[in-house]
């Protein structure tokens, strides 16, 4: 969504050559032209994985390349693995690879992977294309396509062959209500046209705890999934929620470890088993509430003190089957979460959508014409923002309260050529004009 402003930035090339940003001028309020509406759908989707970008348990866009690369660490040069098809090669092989062979052969090939084609194919569709031999055109630009469609096929395969994660319920979770949210935007008109750098400041104030609570859920699940994850955590200096342990005695069990975060009475839970993590256990029931992830299985109790130091007895309430010598690696209930049901499930809790200023799931088709104040927070559409804005803007302009003829900008932070800027003499700001009466620094801005 474009709204209408005094000055509009046009790129010009200037008569030396060289690229230049100029200030035009816009007489009128204007409202942009509406984009159809598969073009608008796919704006406002790539919009809302702009939007998503700033979390770190969001995927709208899934990029095969990204996650075919956590799973696999080819052999050669690190700048080959951003091909697919060269990360591929090394997937569905059986057999040992000789990282130059594969290199070689695949920085021989014609066609590549990406949206970008090699250079030798990118003259060949250029030349058909030119020189109008429309059937060579068509062949070629098919063998691309052909090309992409195989290797994504075979990537797919490759990641089919890992296992999946029981934790992908709880990340499936969290995308799913996120886009229901945006779809309602998309529905409504509402909202959906914008990017995350372009929100409201109050908006973007009112996403703090949402982002934070998103971070904590992302490293609370991290630890709870990767085993190298919840070591790095618990080895680190500053951390208070993770801990390594090992088992010292049984009947009662007894655990030792360095840490000086615990304390007696501190429920802990166990996340990890001689390096298997405990959630991929099948004997863990996982669920995806409104509120929260509750796990129920996993073995959770409170540490109390012992003569010797460094050492702990814990009385978790399922027994988790630990022997003399295993090592673990445990987490401060109070910090991720809680207990419930005698300490038998663990709840932590569920990272919320950004919903503001979305339409609600109450929220009907027509909610906002039969009530404008009620709905003005939720299912207003773009259509109405855009013509009361360009409305506001015109009469700002109408009351001189826009025009930079009469106080120009203070200073050109970003060195676009503003009118005015002739005044400033060397960014001398005390060759500027004073401010007209009642006008203040946002009205001129």
């Amino acid at each position: 969504m474009v709204f209408s402003m005094p000055y509009r930035q046009v790129r010009i090339r200037s008569d030396n050559g060289l690229p230049e940003t100029v200030m035009v001028r816009i007489p009128d309020a204007a409202v942009a032209e509406w984009l159809p509406e598969r073009a608008r759908l796919a704006a406002s989707f790539l919009l809302d994985e702009d939007r998503a970008r700033a979390l770190t348990l969001r995927s709208p866009v899934v990029v095969i390349q990204r996650v075919l690369s956590r799973h696999l660490v080819p052999g050669g040069p690190w700048s080959d693995a951003g091909r697919l098809d060269y990360l591929v090669e090394w997937g569905d092989g059986e057999e040992a690879h000789d990282h130059r062979e594969v290199s070689d052969d695949v920085s021989e090939r014609v066609s590549a992977p990406g949206a970008r084609m090699t250079t030798h194919r990118s003259n060949e569709v250029h030349t058909a294309e030119q020189g109008e031999d429309w059937l060579a055109y068509d062949r070629l630009v098919r063998e691309e396509l052909a090309f992409r469609e195989e290797t994504v096929d075979r990537a797919v395969a490759v990641l089919e062959g890992f296992r999946r994660s029981r934790l992908t319920a709880v990340h499936t979770a969290i995308e799913s209500s996120a886009q229901a949210v945006w779809r309602r935007r998309l529905l409504f008109h509402a909202s959906d046209l914008v990017r995350f750098s372009l929100t409201a400041p109050w908006w973007r104030d009112q996403l703090v705890p949402a982002l934070e609570s998103d971070r904590d859920c992302a490293r609370i699940l991290g630890a709870m999934l990767d085993t190298g994850t919840a070591l790095d955590l618990a080895r680190d200096a500053g951390n208070r929620q993770f801990f390594e342990a090992e088992v010292v005695g049984v009947g009662p069990l007894r655990l030792r470890s360095p840490s000086r975060s615990l304390r007696s009475g501190m429920e802990v839970v166990v996340l990890h088993f001689e390096g298997e993590p405990e959630v991929e256990r099948p004997e863990v029931e996982i669920r995806a509430q409104k509120g929260d992830f509750t796990f129920r299985g996993l073995a959770a109790g409170p540490l109390l003190e012992t003569e010797k130091p460094q050492a702990w007895r814990w009385d978790p309430v399922i027994d988790p089957g630990l022997e003399v010598g295993d090592e673990v690696v445990l987490a401060d209930v109070a910090k991720i979460g809680k207990t419930v049901f005698g300490g038998k499930q663990l709840n932590i809790p569920r990272p919320s959508p950004d919903e503001v200023l979305a339409p609600k799931v109450s929220c009907e088709p027509g909610d906002y014409d039969d009530d404008p104040h009620g709905h003005r927070n939720c299912c207003k559409s773009h259509e109405v923002v855009a013509a009361e804005r360009a409305d506001y803007f015109a009469d700002k302009r109408a009351r001189g309260e826009m025009n930079p003829e009469v106080w120009p900008p203070l200073v050109d932070v970003e060195r676009y050529v503003v009118p005015g800027d002739e005044e400033l003499g060397d960014g001398d700001a005390g060759a500027l004009p004073e401010p007209p009466d009642g006008a203040t620094l946002d009205d001129i801005e």
